[in-house]
């Protein structure tokens, strides 16, 4: 898979999420060796209508992450509703149709469990705004694992239930407002970087 990013990028979030992750989008580099998808809590089995949106809002080519596909350099994967999403042992995407975590399916939580798993300390993990705690654990595993961890400050955020519970969890290396998430984004995307350091 000459394609196959060597690092990723996983953005999470449910309620007040939307408008923050069209800043992230706007300032991702055209030269860059990652990948990235997006969770969102949502219903949409088809997602035909959020693609089209997320794509109107982003630097790069927006497809949808589908059971069987391998993440590519550049590209932004976001996850249909009504099934968990994860990265598998061999690196491609699995839509596991499995119980709601958190009442959610796609669940934040196992989607960045997966995430850590896969890709250790060359993932990045940003959780948004939300009205539940889903997706502090996975964040804490991608943390745990050498990666790095980004929140939303409970300020910014239409909802802070979700960036709080990260907070509280000791999950976060970085707490901020969308915009300086974009920016530090915006560097990781561009440059490898150490945790707590440069992103």
């Amino acid at each position: 898979m000459p394609d196959f990013p060597a690092r990723l990028i996983a953005v999470g979030g449910s309620a007040g999420s939307l408008i923050p992750l069209f800043t992230l989008l706007a300032a991702l580099p055209h030269a860059t060796d990652c990948a990235l998808v997006v969770c969102l809590h949502s219903d949409d089995a088809d997602g035909r209508g959020f693609g089209a949106v997320l794509a109107a809002r982003s630097a790069w080519p927006v497809t949808a992450a589908d059971a069987g596909y391998a993440p590519i350099i550049g590209r932004v994967h976001f996850a249909r509703g009504r099934r968990h999403l994860v990265i598998a042992s061999d690196g491609r995407f699995a839509c596991p149709d499995t119980p709601p975590v958190h009442f959610c399916q796609p669940s934040l939580d196992v989607l960045f469990h997966s995430v850590a798993a896969a890709f250790a300390a060359r993932a990045v993990g940003v959780l948004l705004s939300g009205a539940n705690r889903d997706g502090a654990a996975g964040l804490a595993r991608i943390r745990t694992a050498g990666g790095t961890a980004l929140v939303q400050s409970p300020a910014s955020a239409g909802f802070s239930t979700m960036p709080g519970a990260a907070i509280a969890l000791g999950a976060s290396d970085h707490v901020a407002a969308p915009a300086h998430l974009a920016a530090m984004l915006s560097a990781f995307a561009r440059h490898p970087a150490v945790r707590g350091a440069h992103v």
